[in-house]
């Protein structure tokens, strides 16, 4: 099943994303003296109140995703970094995967900390996502959101700002500080919130046994290498200087701080790629599919190559097929055009004006957009077969056959498929929709058409 369109969620991040510009710029970003111990008050209990929220909120819009193996899997990592005896007050600890193919994570302030199907693909092995786990964990144990929310309530024009982006937030039942904090955690810090959290969440690694904390380093260079383009960039360290800026303090600290001699088995058994991409193998099919809805059609063949490389089933060579087939006039590497300002520009434009499908028929209406599609509907067919020779049964993979023969105008070819389909899954969802695409393709195809499956 495909999952739900994020698009409401995306655009609570981007009006956000507007409003905190402004705060940094108007200077209230600031955080309680860092030696005074924290201590709740009613505005701090209130906020936590509203907070609680937020997780209901993403259970009722199916945003969470739904594996219990995984979701225990993730909780094991991240109670393995928190230390029982340094339990905050009003913290509760949860670890949660979020349905949403962009590469990030954030935290609460009430300890749910949600991690994007999109990061823990991107993630090269457990130690990595560990790191990203120990940054958000810092997040909730020194007190981020509270010491920001006190700051933004002091200022009349953040709390106007506020009530504004609270109006674009498209999040129904949160209240006004619970939209604010899901917000600031999404967007990140200040750069010093954000470098206390990079260098407290390092000395957890390095408190860990297990665990290589120099794998903090591997993550931010995880964050280099992009497959799309990005079109909306993020505030602080969202381009690549910032984050070799990172890397570099990073380095720093590690070379200072790290004494630690975890044994090289547990130590294999925590960078072991390989493993890791196992493990997560669910994860990242489900999100080649969330890329495929977001038109992240470069991210979802990266990802699914990288499926395949460690587990080549009909599901996970069906989904690399599929996102052949969604790539179509596209190439895979993103041209210096599509990365210029101007082509950003440009890209920005259609997508206010263009459906995805539209911006589709628009690329693939010029030769080299047929060409391109030509070879990537040429690659899709390649690896739907591929999944056929390892289980002829896959009803999926004949669905998107019957897709890719459809688009092609080879109405006997996708009729076929699709009737394969549907007797493989007789109960399926979308039966009754592909019995009448079965019907009008047979309205196009010729008398004497062959059969060429």
């Amino acid at each position: 099943m495909h999952p739900r369109s994020l698009t409401g969620f995306r655009c609570m991040q981007r009006a956000f994303l507007l409003i905190f510009c402004l705060f940094s710029m108007v200077g209230v970003i600031a955080g309680q003296n860092p030696e005074e111990p924290f201590r709740f008050g009613n505005v701090d209990l209130e906020l936590l109140d509203q907070v609680k929220q937020i997780d209901k909120n993403f259970e009722d819009r199916g945003l969470v995703y739904r594996d219990a193996e995984m979701n225990a899997y993730l909780n094991r990592l991240g109670n393995s970094l928190i230390k029982g005896e340094n339990q905050p007050e009003n913290v509760v600890w949860q670890f949660r995967i979020l349905r949403d193919p962009s590469v990030n994570a954030f935290a609460l302030p009430s300890g749910s900390i949600y991690v994007h199907t999109g990061l823990m693909a991107r993630m090269e092995n457990e130690s990595q996502l560990a790191a990203v786990l120990a940054h958000e964990i810092i997040h909730v144990s020194n007190r981020h959101s509270y010491k920001a929310y006190r700051s933004y309530r002091k200022k009349t024009l953040a709390i106007n700002l506020i009530s504004l982006a609270g109006s674009f937030a498209g999040m129904d039942g949160l209240g006004l500080a619970a939209q604010f904090i899901l917000n600031i955690s999404l967007i990140g810090y200040s750069r010093e919130l954000e470098k206390e959290a990079d260098l407290d969440g390092a000395r957890l690694m390095l408190a860990s046994p297990e665990l290589d904390a120099q794998a903090t380093v591997g993550a931010f260079e995880s964050l280099l290498n992009t497959y799309d383009v990005d079109l909306v960039g993020e505030p602080f360290y969202g381009d690549h200087p910032k984050i070799k800026d990172r890397i570099a303090y990073m380095r720093e600290f590690l070379a200072k701080n790290s004494e630690k001699d975890a044994t090289e088995g547990n130590l294999n058994k925590h960078t072991n790629k390989e493993k890791y991409q196992l493990d997560i193998a669910g994860v990242t099919q489900h999100n080649v599919y969330l890329a495929i809805d977001e038109g992240l059609y470069r991210s979802a063949v990266i990802l699914g190559k990288r499926l395949i490389d460690v587990q080549p089933n009909a599901a996970n060579i069906t989904a690399l097929a599929d996102a052949y087939a969604a790539l179509g006039p596209r190439p895979l590497e993103p041209t210096d055009e599509e990365k210029s300002k101007k082509g950003k520009g440009e890209a920005k434009k259609r997508a206010k004006k263009l459906t995805l499908q539209e911006a589709e028929r628009l690329l693939a209406s010029t030769p080299a957009g047929q060409e391109l599609q030509k070879a990537n509907y040429a690659e899709a067919e390649k690896q739907y077969r591929s999944a056929l020779d390892k289980d002829a049964n896959f009803a999926l993979a004949w669905r998107g056959l019957g897709t890719l023969f459809e688009k092609q105008d080879q109405p006997q070819n996708a009729a076929d498929a699709y009737r394969k389909y549907i007797e493989l899954q007789p109960g399926a969802m979308d039966r009754l929709m592909i019995m009448r695409r079965i019907k009008n393709l047979e309205a196009k195809t010729a008398p004497g058409d062959q059969k060429q499956l």
